[in-house]
């Protein structure tokens, strides 16, 4: 997916916010996992994903989670979306773990 689909999803989105991360070189998210809801180890959503790569487990959340909430969510990666954008390396760091690591 190149231009388009970061086109699509800033039409959906933010403009700026998709820009920044394009601009950290992750994947484009698909549309269908924008408003994602990450449902916690007992079946029950957590909380809800801005934007999220559920094949890798990494989500973006409007508020930082609580420990409890974090716990429930293994192995999922979070960050607010505010965290990415102002460390894109550490979004970016997300994406070098392992298929295995979020299996």
């Amino acid at each position: 997916m190149g231009a388009e689909a970061w086109e699509a999803l800033a039409a959906e989105l933010d403009p700026d916010r998709v820009a920044a991360l394009r601009a950290a070189g992750v994947p484009v998210p698909e549309l269908d996992d924008i408003g994602l809801d990450l449902v916690g180890t007992d079946g029950t959503v957590v909380a809800q994903a801005e934007i999220a790569w559920p094949d890798r487990r990494i989500a973006l959340v409007g508020e930082p989670l609580d420990p409890e909430d974090l716990a429930r969510l293994e192995p999922w990666s979070t960050m607010t979306v505010g965290e990415a954008i102002g460390d894109p390396r550490a979004l970016g760091a997300a994406f070098v773990r392992t298929p295995e690591d979020v299996a």
